[in-house]
């Protein structure tokens, strides 16, 4: 899932996903990273592979010069991605009940106006939609359900790094 190169770093979900689900889980992941460890939207940028028309993974790259070394905490500390997805799902306007998240029970813990109206549909600037993601904003859906499964299950997580032998 997870492949580091130093200030790169490549995010291939196993399953396959639709283009919007992509989308979705690519501006969740960046917005994220950037909350989880406090860093500027132009500090990370991420680009859909191969291309936006056909995304299949995502790859990530530290922007600023010298980077921050985010993306090496994420891809070498296994508590990290987890934090990552649970920082994604409160950014999406969902709050987690006790110290996990429960997919089946993500309805209860969306948070809504005093009036009991959703915060906003399928995204806002608060939430997905940032200046980076422009072309995406028409295919951006923070109640997607692949991505809200995804999520949950990363939240939940405990993430450890495979060590592949070489023979």
């Amino acid at each position: 899932f997870v492949e580091d190169f130093r200030n790169i770093l490549i995010l291939s979900p196993q399953q396959e996903l639709s283009q919007s689900a992509m989308a979705t889980l690519q501006a969740a992941l960046k917005r994220g990273i950037e909350q989880t460890f406090q860093i500027e939207d132009g500090e990370l940028a991420c680009e859909p592979l191969p291309d936006s028309d056909h995304r299949r993974r995502f790859l990530f790259y530290e922007a600023a010069e010298g980077g921050a070394g985010v993306l090496t905490r994420l891809a070498n500390e296994p508590e990290q991605l987890a934090a990552v997805a649970s920082q994604a799902l409160e950014l999406m306007h969902f709050k987690a009940s006790g110290e996990s998240w429960d997919y089946d029970n993500l309805a209860n813990q969306e948070m809504k106006t005093d009036q009991g109206k959703r915060l906003c549909e399928a995204g806002c600037y608060l939430c997905l939609l940032s200046y980076y993601n422009q072309p995406d904003h028409a295919i951006i859906n923070r109640q997607d359900e692949e991505v809200l499964k995804m999520l949950v299950t990363l939240a939940n997580a405990d993430v450890r790094p495979v060590i592949s032998h070489s023979v």
